[in-house]
């Protein structure tokens, strides 16, 4: 490269063309492995005898797994590397989803739910973790922002394919549900071993960098480390005592319980509405999880131009309180439709903002493990979503009341995250410390 400038925003670009397309595909696998359920859901109630109760629970059971499991899954990632434990998650994910099409009543709905979220724990604080060694803090939300996105809009890609592969039914004896689960699984393993085989570990070891872009982007990740150790030194122990990422975790924990609780039971809202036709509420079941995911992934664009974290994830959640409070109100199914949309969009907000926090907040060998007890903590609400939702169903005719349990969470969330902007590593003029490109 010589007589050219380098800089970090051109090796930046050059990074993300080269591994994250990686990750985007893990993640947008994953997520629509544990998102299909939703569809599958239309017709294997039915067909193994789930009620709404046992299969919020099931659905729950998925997050409480994570929660148990994600913080020694992300011990077990820092010493045997990124690469090889993420591509072990995503091969066993992959052979759990398959085998979820022999679920033949609601115990081994429960025992197929806990197993993927067994297998997958530790696939998100691992992914950010290993960003942490190709990305700089001044636009680490950005791509965060876009590895959340490729999750989000999974369901959006994926209900419609779902409803599809479901017109399978009865092909070579088996159920729609069975053939969503079988296809949706095969990809997960196929993707383990490309993974394993072409991801790479760190920016020293890849040949698609110059000399002197290898040395300007570690130099740069290693005087950002430097300057967060410079205000403190995490440790294994003192993540557990830091009441900071506690009170992080916490408003993750209530943005999922709105996330899940929303997603999981989506079919089945829209199905109460009025609609009829898998196909259709298919479709329509995409709409909202769409918005969700343009809308995150613009909020946390400008979360990086402005360099300002916190107020970000207060205003989305205040703006997906708002939402799904209309919608549980509504007495026409196009004026919940356009609540539960505008809540989606502020779930959105909220959540691919938040998880650029963590690392300006974390440092060293420990943050793999704060990263794990955030993720964990917000696993938590993720379990809960869907086990309030179908505990409320159970209640009354309709999900009103889950809509407006959804919504009082992204309050919650709201003022949880209002409580940290005082932190100083959180300032605006925190976030925009970088070298000058």
């Amino acid at each position: 490269m010589q007589g050219q400038k380098i800089d970090i925003r051109s090796i930046e670009r050059k990074v993300a063309w080269r591994v994250m397309p990686f990750i985007l595909i893990s993640y947008f696998i994953s997520f629509l492995d544990r998102s299909n359920v939703g569809i599958a859901s239309l017709t294997m109630n039915g067909d193994v005898g789930l009620s709404a109760q046992a299969y919020g629970f099931g659905a729950g059971l998925f997050s409480l797994a994570f929660v148990i499991f994600e913080i020694p899954s992300n011990y077990i990632l820092y010493h045997v590397g990124a690469r090889r434990w993420i591509a072990r998650i995503m091969f066993t994910w992959g052979l759990v989803v398959i085998g979820s099409s022999l679920i033949t009543g609601p115990n081994t709905f429960y025992l197929s739910r806990f197993l993927l979220g067994v297998s997958e724990a530790g696939l998100v604080p691992g992914v950010l973790f290993y960003m942490t060694g190709w990305f700089t803090k001044a636009r680490f939300a950005t791509y965060t922002g876009i590895f959340l996105f490729s999750a989000v809009i999974a369901p959006v890609i994926g209900n419609p394919i779902g409803a599809l592969i479901m017109q399978m039914d009865g092909t070579l004896g088996l159920h729609g549900w069975q053939w969503l689960f079988v296809l949706e699984g095969i990809p997960a393993v196929i993707l383990a071993v490309a993974l394993y085989l072409w991801l790479p570990d760190d920016p020293k070891k890849v040949g698609w960098l110059t000399n002197e872009e290898k040395d300007l982007l570690t130099a740069t990740l290693d005087r950002e480390k430097i300057e967060r150790e410079s205000h403190r030194s995490d440790t294994m122990k003192s993540i557990w005592t830091n009441k900071n990422v506690w009170l992080l975790g916490a408003a993750a924990a209530f943005i999922y319980l709105g996330f899940s609780g929303m997603y999981i039971f989506l079919p089945q809202i829209i199905k109460t509405l009025g609609v009829t036709g898998t196909v259709s509420i298919g479709l329509l079941s995409s709409v909202p999880l769409f918005v969700l995911a343009i809308g995150g992934l613009v909020w946390v664009r400008h979360s990086d131009r402005t360099r300002e974290r916190v107020w970000h994830v207060v205003i989305a959640g205040f703006v997906g309180f708002a939402g799904f409070a209309l919608a549980a109100q509504a007495s026409s199914p196009l004026v919940s439709m356009i609540g539960i949309t505008i809540g989606a969009m502020g779930i959105g907000g909220a959540m691919f903002t938040l998880y650029a926090i963590p690392p300006l907040m974390l440092t060293g060998g420990a943050a793999a493990v704060g990263f794990a007890l955030f993720n964990s903590l917000a696993n938590l609400g993720n379990a809960f979503g869907p086990i309030t939702v179908g505990f409320l169903r159970g209640w009354s005719t309709d999900f009103r009341l889950g809509l407006m349990a959804i919504s009082l969470a992204l309050l919650v969330t709201a003022v949880l995250a209002a409580a940290l902007w005082r932190l100083p590593m959180l300032s605006r003029a925190a976030v925009a410390q970088h070298p000058a490109e």
